[in-house]
Formats: C-alpha cells, structure tokens, sequence
C-alpha cells in the first residue's frame, strides 16, 4: 500500500529527472511524486543538489534530461523560498508576522485574521 494515497493525486511528479549547470550534474535520474496536502523533506549533504532540484521543480531550472509534470495551474501554485546565507536580523518582523504573510493568498491583502485564527497561529510560538 503507498502511504501516500490517502492524499489523492500527485501534483509534481518526477520522471528520470536529470538537473544540474554547465557540465556538472547535480541531481541524476531522479523519479518520484509529491502528493497534495503531503509533507516531505529533501534532505542530504551540502553540494547533494537539494537547491537545484527545486529550482528545476520551480522552473528556475531546465531538465538536462527527463520530465518534470506539474498538475494544476503549475508554477503559479508553488512557493519557493531560497536558502539565504546570512539574515537581516534588524528587519522589523516577528516570526509570527512572516508566517502569517503565507496566507495573504488565502486571507487576501485587506482582510485581517479572526480572533480564534490569530489565537490558533500563536499556540506554536507559546510552547
């Protein structure tokens, strides 16, 4: 049985994947899918191709070889944040700001949250 398939559909799916720049391949034959609503993780040591590979999934990046099939609208569906070396910490955000901005798509720009949603996002800063 696939763990996965209470989560319907794949959404990316992957397909003999090959990813890299110049002459250097940094992600090879790759194949798989990610499901709606699943959690992954892509894990692996620094120079594996973690970065490239979601650049490829996200379009920044073209296949040297293989397929890369996105369900629904595609790129406008998916959030990438990229890795950043270093952080301005005298950004004035808090925490709970910048992973509230996550659900503008959802809220809207005007639209503020509710009392029950802004007291269910807090609970996991207050643990």
């Amino acid at each position: 049985m696939d763990i996965n398939s209470h989560m319907g559909a794949a959404v990316i799916q992957l397909d003999q994947l090959s990813l890299g720049w110049r002459d250097k391949v940094a992600v090879r034959d790759v194949s798989g899918e990610f499901c709606r609503a699943g959690l992954y993780a892509i894990v692996g040591p620094n120079g594996a191709g973690k970065s490239t590979l979601l650049k490829g999934i996200t379009g920044q990046l073209s296949p040297l070889r293989g397929q890369i099939r996105l369900a629904g609208k595609g790129l406008n569906d998916i959030a990438f944040l990229p890795q950043l070396g270093e952080l301005d910490r005298s950004f004035p955000i808090t925490t709970y700001d910048l992973v509230a901005m996550g659900a503008w798509r959802r809220v809207g720009v005007w639209r503020g949250f509710s009392n029950s949603e802004k007291i269910e996002w807090s609970k996991p800063w207050h643990k």
